[in-house]
């Protein structure tokens, strides 16, 4: 949430900056969920990761997706 919130508040350049640093936060949120889905002890923690697996990936996909581009390059 703190990522979309400066997207709409930076400026310029500084707005593609907020996409590549979501995505870059959202690939270190999934390498971790991956990994805890394998070593998960209760069910808790593999419906936990699970979740931000099936949240996260999706908002890779449309953070690559030239419309989105378009969006953070657009003039203020």
């Amino acid at each position: 949430w703190v990522c979309a919130l400066l997207a709409l508040t930076y400026d310029g350049s500084a707005r593609g900056g907020v996409r590549i640093t979501t995505i870059v936060v959202m690939v270190f949120v999934l390498v971790g969920s991956f990994s805890q889905v394998s070593g998960a002890a209760a069910p808790g923690e593999f419906l936990d990761a699970a979740l931000r697996i099936a949240l996260g990936v999706p908002v890779v996909v449309l953070l690559f997706l030239p419309e989105t581009t378009a969006w953070f390059d657009r003039a203020k």
